[in-house]
């Protein structure tokens, strides 16, 4: 199996075993032979980014979604950028995208101080050593079928476009058409 580059989006197959993935398209922001870390991009959330803002004693009304970015520390929260923009604590994932977790974030967007696309998530995916690719190979439950889909090498600015309702189907429809496309 090909290494598997941060800024691929892994896409859940219809097939998907794990409910909380269903229909889910993630960002694959770090990847190496230690595990795996993604945030999902299309999972709006009734969470408050006010309530964030008000703990930390910004008197700001930020009228930004959040998002459910996966299931593991739900209390962490990120930011989810195209890559021209960065503040403190700022990690580059590839030449499209950038992530940040750090509360100057928040003030830079109370400053007015945003990136072009962005969004704030809280929580997120990992998956340990080899976790990802058996995954991918089809071990355990996951058969080849109902693993996750890739997508590498997107645009931020291409998947920020489309509302996030749409979201899965046109990354299923965009990963098919990369997988057909590699065949030729």
């Amino acid at each position: 199996m090909n290494f598997i580059e941060p800024g691929t989006l892994l896409i859940s197959p219809p097939a998907m075993p794990d409910p909380k993935f269903g229909q889910t398209v993630l960002l694959l922001t770090q990847h190496s032979p230690h595990g795996a870390f993604a945030l999902c991009l299309n999972r709006p959330t009734n969470q408050d980014v006010n309530k964030i803002t008000t703990e930390m004693q910004l008197n700001t009304d930020l009228p930004f979604k959040m998002y459910w970015g996966g299931p593991l520390h739900p209390g962490s929260i990120w930011m989810i950028h195209t890559s021209e923009w960065e503040c403190d604590h700022t990690l580059h994932v590839n030449g499209h995208w950038n992530i940040t977790s750090h509360e100057s974030m928040f003030h830079h967007l109370a400053d007015g101080d945003a990136p072009k696309y962005f969004r704030l998530v809280y929580g997120f995916a990992s998956w340990g050593a080899g976790q990802l690719e058996a995954e991918m190979r089809g071990s355990g439950r996951y058969l080849p079928g109902s693993s996750w889909l890739l997508l590498p090498d997107v645009s931020s600015e291409d998947i920020f476009e489309i509302p996030e309702p749409k979201l899965w189907s046109r990354a299923t429809t965009m990963a098919a058409s990369a997988a057909v496309d590699s065949w030729i």
